[in-house]
């Protein structure tokens, strides 16, 4: 059987990247593309570049255990958890 990698996500309150981070890892878990914690964190990085006065200050804490997250903090304040897990793809 082949491993896959997949993403969940915890939103912990309303945050200006909520919705595109929750189609990204919704483009990878069904296989459209492939997603790292690298491209989120340059995707929010350039976001930022593009809009400094409008954008929130965002500040992202990347933990590693037995499975990989990513926290999403806007303003001082944590919006969304993003954890990376590698699973089983029995769909073969």
């Amino acid at each position: 059987m082949d491993k896959k990698t997949i993403f969940s996500v915890e939103i912990y309150r309303n945050g200006k990247h909520n919705d595109s981070l929750i189609k990204m890892v919704t483009n990878h878990n069904e296989g459209l593309v492939t997603l790292t914690f690298a491209y989120i964190t340059n995707y929010l990085h350039a976001r930022f570049c593009e809009y400094p006065t409008i954008m929130p200050k965002v500040e992202m804490k990347e933990s590693v255990g037995s499975s990989k997250t990513l926290e999403i903090i806007e303003d001082d304040k944590p919006t969304i958890l993003i954890t990376q897990k590698t699973v089983t793809d029995d769909t073969k």
